[in-house]
């Protein structure tokens, strides 16, 4: 039986969820159907993550009305948004696309670093990959002031302070895989990776659309975090 996954962007940037519906297809392999939609009247950028909270009750309304009902659900925003978008509502696993890509990266067995634009958000990530269980394999959470528009613009002081901080994370934090966190940098991994000899690069929807082709292919229990790591081990 095709599964259905519905991705919900919850920021105004319109190629961020066609970008990520592109990749889990690919990893799909036509056995899962993949719309997508990106939530109405949201910011452009969610700077803190208060902006995100208070778009918790318009995601869930976004997630309830899809059409056909979703199998599942993924939200392309690099938070732990899971529990408060699932609670007393959702009828189907809801997941982040921090949730996917932290739990792949984990579940490599090697330490590794994720860079985000946002100082804002290092708390909360660093809370997240403690909370999925992978505490111990986290070299650092390193965060540009500036955005992923912002950082995005090849050439600008944003993308050269961002570019430092990947390195750094090699160099100084002795990282074997860096994750690129964040909707904005979905499909972002090639551009980077130009730069770097290196194979440890990632962008979350990557890594994202790699957990869910295996979702699909192996029909694993995700009604939670802990499920899902138990299905994905080798």
């Amino acid at each position: 039986m095709t599964m259905h996954i519905q991705i919900l962007n919850p920021n105004a940037q319109t190629d961020i969820a066609p970008r990520l519906a592109d990749l889990v297809r690919a990893r799909c392999e036509g056995d899962a159907t993949v719309a997508w939609q990106t939530l109405e009247h949201a910011p452009a950028y969610l700077d803190h993550p208060g902006a995100l909270a208070a778009l918790v009750p318009d995601m869930r309304r976004a997630l309830q009305c899809a059409v056909p009902r979703p199998d599942l659900a993924l939200v392309a925003c690099f938070s732990d948004a899971r529990r408060e978008l699932a609670e007393g509502s959702a009828p189907f696993p809801v997941f982040t696309i921090a949730d996917y890509s932290i739990i792949a990266l984990g579940l490599r067995g090697q330490p590794f670093s994720i860079v985000t634009g946002g100082t804002a958000w290092v708390g909360p990530i660093r809370d997240h990959v403690h909370a999925l269980g992978f505490a111990d394999l986290l070299s650092s959470v390193r965060a540009s002031p500036g955005n992923a528009l912002q950082i995005m613009r090849p050439g600008s002081d944003a993308r050269r302070a961002f570019d430092a901080l990947l390195d750094a994370c090699v160099a100084e934090d002795g990282a074997a895989g860096v994750l690129l966190a964040g909707g904005g940098f979905i499909g972002a991994g090639p551009v980077f990776r130009m730069q770097r000899s290196t194979d440890g690069l990632f962008d979350c929807g990557e890594l994202a659309a790699e957990v869910a082709g295996r979702i699909v292919a192996g029909r694993l229990d995700c009604t939670s975090p802990a499920a899902l790591i138990d299905g994905l081990r080798p």
